[in-house]
């Protein structure tokens, strides 16, 4: 796991990247969410998150996005070890898991 200086270092290395790839995944998964049954667990609060990603002003959607970011870098070690790496591999499986979280 990474210490806390180097998830700090991160976070400033990785901003612009990281927070393009993350905002890919938060529009894919945010489309989903808008198509997905009303009965979905956590539906109404998804669908809050989804509608400011979709229909947001600039500011209030790269708030969103960069949440994500940051809780995964918190909470994901496999992301603290290689986040490049890992958006490539697995930036919308984060999004995905992490959205009933920050919804």
């Amino acid at each position: 796991m990474a210490t806390i200086q180097e998830i700090g270092t991160q976070w400033g290395q990785l901003v612009s990247p990281v927070r393009e790839a993350f905002l890919g995944a938060c529009l894919v998964a945010a489309y989903q969410i808008v198509n997905e049954a009303p009965e979905t667990e956590n539906h109404a609060n998804r669908l809050a998150w989804a509608q400011v990603i979709l229909s947001g002003d600039d500011a209030a959607v790269l708030a969103k996005v960069l949440a994500m970011v940051r809780y995964a870098l918190a909470s994901n070690a496999t992301f603290q070890a290689d986040p490049r790496g890992t958006c490539v591999e697995s930036g919308q499986f984060i999004v995905n898991s992490q959205i009933d979280t920050l919804a």
